[in-house]
This record gives C-alpha cells, structure tokens and sequence, in this order.
C-alpha cells in the first residue's frame, strides 16, 4: 500500500479558508490573495477538493458562491 503525502493541509490554514469561504470568497479568489501576500500557495482546485472532501468549512459546498437561475444574477447577451 503506497503512503500520501501529507501536502500543504495544516489545521491553520484550513481555518484561514473556511473564514474567507464564509465570506464568501471563491476558491480563485483566497488562491489569488495567498500569492499576492506571499503566504504558501495552494491551487484552487485543491481548495474545491479539500471542501467536497468535508476538509474545510465542513463540507458545506453552499458556501460556495453561484448565480441564480431565476432573477437577479442573469445576464443578457446580444
């Protein structure tokens, strides 16, 4: 049986994520900030697997930001 490597999860960052998820931030977002402020960084697409994983933010895959199908958040094309 092969071993995974531990990555770059820590208890600390986990938390900074789920603070800016309930901000309200995306993924993209909290990925872009960590390189502009030089902190480690880690890829988007880790941060949407460690959420459905239940790693951050308690899995709660609402936090996440979408536009509605319905009113407010449609766009016009044309």
């Amino acid at each position: 049986m092969r071993s995974v490597p531990a990555g770059k999860y820590t208890d600390s960052l986990a938390e900074e994520i789920d603070l800016k998820l309930q901000e309200t931030w995306s993924p993209e977002q909290i990925t872009q900030r960590r390189r502009a402020e030089g902190k480690t960084s880690v890829c988007f697409k880790t941060i949407y697997r460690w959420l459905y994983q239940g790693r951050v933010a308690s899995g709660k895959v609402q936090v996440l930001r979408h536009r509605s199908l319905h009113g407010g958040g449609r766009r016009s094309y044309g």
